[in-house]
């Protein structure tokens, strides 16, 4: 009978219950799910995605608030009956139905012997079947409830459970663990307790807290701190020195074969409780809804969800569990590590403080977090009195991103001064007349850029009395040398803490207006989003100066640049400003607005507008003149402004430049009969740096003898003069006061030549005289040099007061340099210059008018004034007075009968063609040497002669290979080589 009942017992068992799970007499009903037993809340069974079997459970997401990640949880309708100090193991398979992260499953159990219930806690889930587990022990013999729960960073997702596993188990432990806190903050007042309790974990860190273990903490303990061995209590008084460290020592007498565990606890100033994530047990000091609890390689963090607010932000919120106490006394600095789940980089992250509010809340607001590697936040900020707040992390993602955070700090700090910034510009347009002073604005901040309250001084290096700072002014008078300078801030009370900026004193108006010698975002700036780059080409849009051009890729409908060049501008003084601008689309209107920013003015409003203009479709060059109602010392800047698809628009720069608008009479002459009752007649050339229109004035000048003084002719006020009796046997001039009335400008008087009136004696004299050119020319607009008149043959620069070591100059990119000594001596002599920074750019190709000015240095030519000889070649030009008079001298032609192509490269045959023609009119004798080269059926016909005598004269080398390359492009080293070689050739040497 006996055996028969337990054959039946047996059918039963299997028949009814076919997924009951038996271990050590504890089971999880219907475990598979295999049954229509339905013992869980909130869910349903799923025959889509079942581990085994046909079926799982499909847990459902429950109702969340705003900003929290959805919440699944499901929990078991039976009791088990748990025994105190047994350990038990669960375990079961977990998936979604969609892709969420990369992170490991794993399952976290949480037993509440007083609600008898075991909370299961799954981090992470994935597409794919896992397997997850959690041991655990309770204190209290008694039947308990279990649930199961997760929250995953999607709505659109669904969570799944299959073949639960439940038994009581012989856990094996293989470490110990200390639950508690592993840093604790150092209270302003008072004493601040922590609770620890011993715990083992197994292979899988699974831990259980035991009652057995030992808590002693290693002697002697930091002052004002103490531990209660019996309770695991530790206290921390107000007196304890932050940054100081203690050791727990844990040990469980007979568990595992590690018999101890040393826990370092360190004090710290931080409010924050488990500021890791990592303190034990998890979850313990933050709000537990508003986050999912994730890990990496590094330990635990908070996976924070963003939800759509307005305006396209998405903001997650992560609050501490508990307020804290704060002190008005106290600076404090709020840090944390933040990332995303993406991989977006494109936003600059910003950090502030927003309150308190009435209720003593603080909202730390990090925005624009983006990009999947850790990157810190930082701020610091005061309360305005002492009390208890609360604090709340708003956590904005421009991209709907799940927010990552670690290492969460608020803590007391007072810094000292440690930065200084002034605002010192990259450039200084040294002055004509008057010295120009700008405001450095120095700013001493802490490391959280909060300003500090110290004495700044300055100093110059090298120190040079027409470059100077005082009371917070950089003065630059017209007499400072032409070079880069140190601006040095430095603290007072503590000189260690310094902040250094060059500068770059020269004549020119714009640094870098071409765009060629520094990169985007130093001498040329913009705002992001525009973007500002340089080009060599862009399409059918090319250079007009130098080898670039500036782009500016417009991402808003206004976008700006602004030169760090800093100019005075006089009051009633007329000045043009130049540039090239194209549009890569014409058909979107553009609006063009110039400006000068006020370097003593933080108000948009006082700046200069120096003009507004529409961009043509057409007309490329922009030429715009402006008079300053009051003097004003700033840095350009050009608006652009589209009112329609401002985001396919591309601006296209070259050659900007400020210049004093100036306007010119040359060829001042007489023409017409100086004899009685008979009219001469002035004559002039009229020209400008600007579109003038001619509005000059006259005046006649007579003399009684060629010595004497020249007095103006009384209502004289024609170019055509009629001789009368009082002027016979007296001398004349023409004098011409050149004006354009737009302005207006105002230039120097230019007198002719003096005639004589008198009784004609012969019938030659009858005849009128010949307008002849006058021997006075006007220098070049804002040129150093005077200008001299034209000289028969050229006259060679002694350099050989150069030659000492003394007057070495020394540039970065010249070390061990072949070229290094030439280029020394010819930049002391100032024949040759350097491109700014320290460099000289050896290797760079050099250009026809680079050449040419070069050229006319080696033989002291002063620049004369240029007559639009050339049509690529403007008045304006820098290098025009250069150009002016190598051509006048026959050095060189240009290129056709039009065209000079100042900003191609040189080629070597023309190199070496102006150089020989250079060498002979300076009185060289010809090469004797016979030279040949490989090459030379590639050589121009007009250049073969003057390369093979430069060859023989040892002023140009060959190749190598033995050509000599006519047509590469020569480079400023080489160039400068040949200039020093012929100048010592001519000097005998």
């Amino acid at each position: 009978m006996k055996t028969i009942a337990l054959i039946l017992a047996f059918i039963f068992v299997f028949t009814f219950c076919p997924a009951l799970v038996l271990a050590d007499d504890i089971c999880i009903e219907n475990a598979s799910f295999e049954s229509e037993l339905f013992l869980w809340t909130k869910s349903n069974y799923s025959d889509i995605y079942p581990y085994a079997g046909e079926k799982c459970l499909s847990v459902l997401p429950s109702p969340t608030e705003p900003g929290e990640y959805p919440l699944f949880i499901t929990e078991y309708q039976k009791t088990v009956l748990l025994t105190r100090n047994n350990v038990y193991e669960i375990s079961f398979y977990i998936r979604t139905d969609s892709i969420l992260n990369s992170f490991t499953p794993s399952c976290k159990s949480f037993v509440s012997a007083e609600d008898k219930h075991v909370r299961l806690e799954v981090l992470n889930a994935s597409l794919s079947w896992q397997k997850v587990s959690a041991v655990f022990l309770v204190d209290k013999t008694d039947y308990y409830t279990f649930s199961i729960e997760t929250r995953l960073n999607t709505e659109n997702t669904t969570f799944f459970v299959d073949e639960i596993a439940f038994s009581e188990i012989d856990f094996v432990p293989v470490g110990i663990s200390l639950n508690g806190p592993r840093t604790v903050s150092v209270p302003d007042i008072g004493t601040s307790t922590y609770t620890y309790k011993p715990c083992v974990v197994d292979k899988e860190n699974n831990s259980i807290e035991i009652h057995n273990g030992i808590i002693t903490p290693e002697v002697p303990l930091p002052e004002g701190v103490t531990f209660n061995s019996d309770t695991g209590l530790l206290s921390v008084s107000s007196n304890a020195r932050p940054d100081s460290s203690l050791l727990l020592i844990c040990s469980v007498p007979g568990t595992v074969s590690q018999k101890t565990v040393s826990v370092p606890v360190k004090l710290t100033r931080n409010v924050i409780e488990n500021g890791t994530f990592d303190d034990l047990p998890i979850n313990i000091g933050w709000s537990p809804d508003q986050y999912n609890l994730q890990i990496d390689d590094y330990g635990f963090f908070a996976a924070v969800p963003t939800n759509y607010v307005s305006d396209g932000k998405y903001i997650g919120s992560l609050s501490p569990a508990h307020s804290m106490v704060l002190y008005a006394e106290n600076l404090y600095v709020f840090r944390a590590k933040v990332r995303t789940e993406s991989s977006y980089t494109a936003r600059n992250m910003a950090t502030q403080v927003l309150g308190p509010n009435d209720d003593n809340l603080i909202r730390i607001q990090i925005a624009n977090i983006c990009g999947n590697q850790w990157n810190e936040a930082a701020v610091a900020f005061r309360v305005p009195s002492d009390g208890v707040y609360s604090v709340c992390l708003d956590l904005h993602s421009p991209y709907c991103d799940t927010v990552h955070v670690d290492n969460v700090v608020i803590r007391p700090e007072n810094h000292e001064p440690l930065s200084i910034y002034f605002d010192s510009p990259m450039h200084v347009t040294r002055p004509e007349n008057e010295a120009i002073t700008i405001p450095l604005s120095p700013l001493v901040v802490n490391q959280f850029f909060l300003p500090q309250s110290a004495a700044v001084s300055f100093s110059v290096e090298p120190e040079n009395p027409h470059v100077y700072v005082s009371s917070g002014l950089l003065t630059v008078s017209p007499y400072a040398e032409c070079m880069e300078y140190a601006i040095v801030a430095y603290l007072n009370d503590n000189t260690s803490v310094q902040a250094r900026r060059t500068i770059i004193v020269s004549d020119k108006s714009v640094l870098d207006g071409s765009f060629e010698s520094t990169e985007p975002g130093q001498a040329w700036m913009t705002a992001e989003p525009s973007d500002l780059s340089y080009v060599t080409t862009y399409k059918d849009i090319y250079p007009s100066e130098g080898g670039h051009l500036a782009r500016l890729t417009m991402n808003g409908s206004v976008s700006m640049v602004m030169s760090d060049s800093v100019n005075y501008f006089r009051s009633g003084t007329s000045y043009i400003f130049e540039a090239d601008m194209s549009m890569h689309a014409p058909d979107i209107e553009t609006v063009v607005t110039v400006l000068v920013d006020d370097a003593f003015s933080d108000s948009f409003d006082d700046n200069l507008v120096i003009g507004q203009f529409t961009l043509s479709k057409t007309e490329k060059h922009i030429c715009h003149l402006f008079t300053p109602s009051q003097a004003v010392t700033g840095r350009i800047m050009i608006a652009f402004n589209t009112y329609e698809e401002h985001d396919q628009q591309i601006i296209f720069m070259d050659a900007v430049k400020t210049s004093v608008a100036a306007v010119y009479a040359s060829s001042v002459v007489i023409s017409g009969s100086p004899f009685l009752d008979k009219n001469i007649i002035g004559n002039y050339r009229f020209s400008s740096n600007f579109n003038a229109v001619d509005a000059s004035t006259y005046r006649w000048l007579i003399s009684e003898s060629p010595n004497s003084i020249f007095v103006p002719i009384p209502g004289e006020k024609d170019n055509v003069l009629s001789i009368t009796k009082d002027m016979m046997n007296k001398y004349i001039k023409f004098e011409v006061t050149p004006v354009s009335p737009t302005g207006p400008v105002i230039g120097e008087s230019v007198s002719s030549g003096m005639i004589f009136v008198g009784e004609p004696n012969s019938a030659a004299q009858t005849k009128p005289i010949a307008p002849q050119i006058t021997p006075q020319v006007p220098s070049a607009p804002n040129s150093p040099e005077e200008t001299t008149q034209a000289k028969s043959e050229l006259h060679a620069m002694n350099i050989t007061q150069y030659l000492s070591s003394e007057h070495k100059v020394l540039f970065y990119d010249l070390m061990n340099h072949w070229a290094a000594n030439e280029i020394s001596v010819l930049t002391a002599s100032n024949i040759v210059q350097g491109r700014g920074n320290g460099l000289f750019e050896p290797e760079a190709p050099i250009t026809r008018a680079e050449f040419s000015a070069i050229l006319a240095r080696a033989f002291q030519l002063a620049p004369i004034y240029y007559e639009n000889t050339y049509s690529d070649v403007r008045n304006s030009d820098w290098y025009a007075g250069a150009v002016a008079v190598i051509t006048k001298y026959g050095i060189t032609q240009g290129t056709s009968a039009y065209t000079f192509s100042p900003n191609l490269p040189i080629t070597r045959e023309e190199m070496a063609t102006m150089i020989m023609r250079a060498y002979k009119k300076a009185g060289g004798e010809s090469g004797l040497k016979a030279v040949s080269y490989l090459d030379v059926s590639s050589m121009s016909p007009w250049a073969v002669s003057d390369i093979l005598e430069s060859g023989s004269l040892g002023l140009l080398h060959g190749m190598p290979d033995g050509n000599f390359a006519p047509k590469a492009n020569a480079t400023r080293a080489e160039a400068a080589t040949i200039i020093y070689r012929m100048l010592n050739k001519l000097s005998g040497k």
